[in-house]
């Protein structure tokens, strides 16, 4: 089976890469001299088109800290089993709680010992704008990172017009959804009285009841497929958000906030004509300052697209 390299000479990736902190999945992908990073938890994916000569890139050797966590879940597993079996908890027996106990510990150990083994590890960092991706160079990946990394470094001496920003701020903002937020502060807010037993300190949770009630009726007030296109782009879904938000100006033509998070998913699906066009239908709507900052999203978004080509 052919690789995408092999289709497209320009193209490296997408190779998946464990990050040091963050989101599990997450991939790196260079198309011309544009790196393409994308990361996806549990409640929204993210996709940021980084060129190249804004990038630092470095190597070191550093500590995985997921191992010391693994010896410290095993030692704790090795202490419980055998409190099970002097309690009367009839879960193990002793003839078959000893060898699991010692096995636990035999794991306990290897995994400490191999946390103090330093690992190799590659950062891409754009300081100036707080960007940092750093992840692990070990494993079957590890030649496809190399080659990554040297492709970033020789590519980098090829542009001719550097770009000054990363980021591609669109009028319509980045959409969050309330109700995971509301939930995440109700939680939070509990622990206390879960953890101090006092039923009084679930009074704490008011705190996010009274912050959030507002946005979060707002929120389901909206037009539903505004609501799924304001999902869709969380998803990092633009082609599916486009779709919704134009449908729903052929219906509510007024509708001023889907106009501007449209202008957002034509930049992203490269539909640039299309952005212009609308960024000059609703440039009255908008203070002059915002307009400033859409139209350079729109000559970043291009000249980004045309960067993906060489």
């Amino acid at each position: 089976m052919p690789s995408i390299k092999e289709k497209d000479p320009g193209r490296i990736g997408p190779i998946p890469i464990r990050l040091l902190s963050g989101p599990r999945k997450a991939s790196l992908c260079l198309e011309g001299t544009i790196l393409i990073y994308r990361e996806e938890s549990w409640s929204r994916r993210m996709t940021l088109e980084i060129p190249i000569e804004l990038l630092q890139s470095s190597e070191s050797r550093k500590l995985m800290g997921i191992r010391l966590i693994r010896s410290l879940l095993l030692l704790l597993a090795s202490i419980l089993i055998p409190v099970l079996v002097v309690v009367g908890i009839p879960v193990l027996g002793p003839y078959l709680g000893v060898p699991i106990c010692i096995g636990l510990l035999g794991l306990f150990l290897h995994q400490l010992v191999r946390f103090f083994q330093r690992e190799d590890a590659l950062e891409f960092a754009i300081p100036d704008q707080r960007v940092s991706i750093e992840f692990w160079n070990v494993g079957d990946g590890k030649e496809k990172f190399q080659d990554l990394f040297k492709q970033v470094l020789t590519r980098r001496e090829t542009v001719q017009k550097p770009l000054e920003r990363v980021d591609q701020e669109t009028i319509g903002g980045t959409p969050f959804n309330p109700g995971l937020y509301f939930v995440n502060g109700l939680f939070l807010f509990s622990i206390p009285a879960l953890i101090l037993e006092e039923p009084l300190l679930f009074g704490l949770c008011l705190i996010p009841i009274l912050r959030d009630s507002s946005r979060m009726v707002k929120y389901y007030r909206m037009d539903p497929l505004f609501r799924m296109a304001y999902q869709a782009i969380r998803r990092d879904d633009p082609q599916r958000a486009v779709e919704l938000l134009e449908k729903l100006l052929s219906e509510s033509p007024g509708h001023i906030d889907a106009r501007k998070f449209l202008f957002g998913g034509y930049l992203s699906t490269e539909e640039f004509q299309k952005a212009s066009d609308l960024l000059s239908s609703i440039s009255n709507d908008l203070d002059s300052a915002t307009l400033q900052a859409a139209q350079e999203d729109l000559i970043l978004a291009m000249r980004i697209a045309e960067r993906k080509k060489i």
